[in-house]
């Protein structure tokens, strides 16, 4: 979808979920019914959608619009020196051409396996254009086996495809809010420590992941 197609979409959401607000609005005036309360959760959730599209649009287009810029600086450079180099051909002189403030910058990450899925799987909530179908299943056999050392049943891999997605989102959530970084997340997705193992302020319970599971399962179905 182009830009200006996300913005007309954003603008028109943004406009039905004020009216909605109005209606309500003056329905609690009239102490009446108010029969639109379901439809506003369903069109804010399109409204954060959309928006995160159009960010993610903008920001690609903003970097095409600099690599634009920069070459055509470039060519520009190269037709001047072109213009100004002096016909005799009889030289086998190069010339170089650089730009100013130029700087070439090299950073490598190591980024493991669980993390480059949960990405993934995160992206897919946001971005509509995101598929984790090739995700999902790789992280829930991950977090199931994650589950088997800690002597939890594994049940992460029983839900559907859309509740693994989702439960799979939290329990990443409650790794990361108790152990704070990457890599201590990363050494109990690899079953080197035990939650038994893990510090008072990072202790990670049966029922903890438990709950997530049922929550999950039922906010899908209800």
């Amino acid at each position: 979808m182009h830009v200006a197609n996300y913005k007309k979409k954003i603008t028109s959401l943004n406009h039905e979920i004020n009216k909605l607000e109005q209606e309500e609005y003056i329905a609690n005036l009239k102490q009446q019914e108010f029969l639109g309360k379901t439809q506003r959760p369903k069109l804010e959730t399109e409204l954060r959608n959309f928006e995160s599209e159009y960010e993610l649009t903008a920001k690609k287009l903003d970097m095409l619009l600099c690599d634009i810029q920069a070459t055509y600086g470039h060519i520009t450079r190269c037709h001047n020196l072109i213009n100004s180099t002096p016909s005799d051909t009889s030289t086998n002189e190069l010339s170089l051409i650089t730009m100013r403030d130029a700087e070439l910058i090299i950073e490598m990450e190591e980024v493991n396996h669980y993390q480059q899925l949960q990405e993934v799987c995160e992206n897919a909530v946001i971005y509509k254009s995101c598929n984790a179908d090739q995700a999902i299943y790789p992280r829930t056999q991950l977090i199931d086996r994650m589950a088997m050392f800690n002597e939890i049943m594994p049940s992460l891999f029983t839900l559907t495809k859309e509740q693994q997605l989702m439960a799979g989102n939290q329990i990443f959530k409650l790794l990361m809010n108790r152990l704070k970084t990457w890599d201590k997340v990363q050494q109990v997705i690899d079953c080197r420590i035990k939650f038994t193992e893990l510090a008072d302020t990072e202790q990670i319970s049966k029922s903890d992941i438990e709950l997530i599971m049922t929550n999950s399962k039922n906010l899908i179905e209800g």
